[in-house]
């Protein structure tokens, strides 16, 4: 009889513990379908630069001299350096050689066309004069016609410009003028201004040994802005416009307002990361103060509604 109502007690239990489980199943659901909408999304940041030029050494370039030390001020458009481009030069010659040949091509095509015109004119005249001795009297002409031809077929093949497809030709005279107009301008002067306000914060420490690729010299924008570091479930929160603080690390110095102005739309894989992460730009809303490009920060972005999946 114990042993009747202990089985029966078992049962029982085992069809609680059952309809708990089912009864919870929706409701875990619910939880993760409709997660709540984040207070402040924390995260980390670092101090960039708005813009940053890295000065390199092209192919067939020389560096004449550098204006510029590291660690100096530079205003946008003073002089950082002197490189001559060796290829440049070559190139430039070599379409004002084609444009040369373009030129004595076209002249001696049209004496050609004139010489062909006379000597069908002679041929005419002398047979009516004396029919017999025609072909002798034009055979001067017709040697300078030869010789003409000769020529103009080579200058044809110097310039690239077969006898047909005279509209390929002409676009392409075109826009090996325009890359030439292009190039001159470029040569015209060798030195090197800053495109914008900067500092120099880097420069080779012996510049007349670098070879090509290697960095004459780096330039930092004086202004900055933040660039911060999300997860992917973060960024349906995040949008342009976003309100958000920023406070260097280890400062006591007050959190600076920012706002969103860009992000990114491919995630950053770093090396020992478990997750990737994505770029998220913050312009500060006062002068950059104590932030200098290269420092670690501390953000705090407010979230927007977020998007439909």
């Amino acid at each position: 009889m114990d042993y009747c109502k202990l089985n029966a007690l078992k049962w029982v239990m085992t069809g609680c513990i059952a309809g708990w489980v089912v009864l919870g199943i929706p409701t875990v659901a619910r939880a993760e379908s409709n997660p709540e909408k984040p207070l402040v999304i924390e995260c980390r940041g670092s101090v960039k630069p708005r813009h940053e030029l890295s000065l390199r050494l092209r192919p067939g370039e020389r560096l004449l001299a550098v204006y510029a030390a590291k660690g100096d001020n530079v205003k946008a458009g003073s002089p950082l350096a002197e490189i001559l481009d060796g290829e440049g030069w070559v190139r430039l010659l070599e379409l004002k050689s084609q444009k040369r040949a373009r030129l004595e091509l076209t002249s001696k095509e049209d004496r050609l066309a004139r010489l062909e015109d006379e000597l069908k004119t002679q041929l005419r005249l002398w047979k009516d004069i004396e029919p017999n001795s025609a072909d002798w009297r034009v055979r001067t002409l017709r040697d300078k016609r030869d010789e003409l031809k000769e020529q103009v077929e080579l200058l044809r093949l110097q310039v690239a410009d077969p006898a047909s497809a005279a509209d390929t030709n002409r676009s392409l005279a075109l826009a090996l003028d325009a890359e030439a107009k292009k190039l001159e301008m470029q040569l015209a002067s060798p030195l090197v201004v800053a495109p914008f306000d900067g500092r120099v914060i880097y420069l080779a420490p012996d510049p007349a040994r670098l070879g090509t690729g290697e960095i004459v010299l780096e330039v930092w924008d004086t202004s900055v802005l933040i660039r911060a570091e999300v997860f992917q479930q973060q960024l349906k929160y995040i949008a342009k416009g976003c309100r958000a603080e920023v406070l260097l690390d280890f400062s006591d110095e007050k959190t600076v307002s920012a706002t969103v102005e860009d992000v990114e739309s491919r995630p950053e894989m770093q090396a020992g990361e478990a997750y990737p992460t994505f770029g998220v730009e913050l312009i500060l809303d006062a002068a950059a103060g104590p932030f200098k490009p290269g420092m670690r920060v501390s953000v705090h972005i407010h979230p927007q509604k977020p998007k439909a999946d």
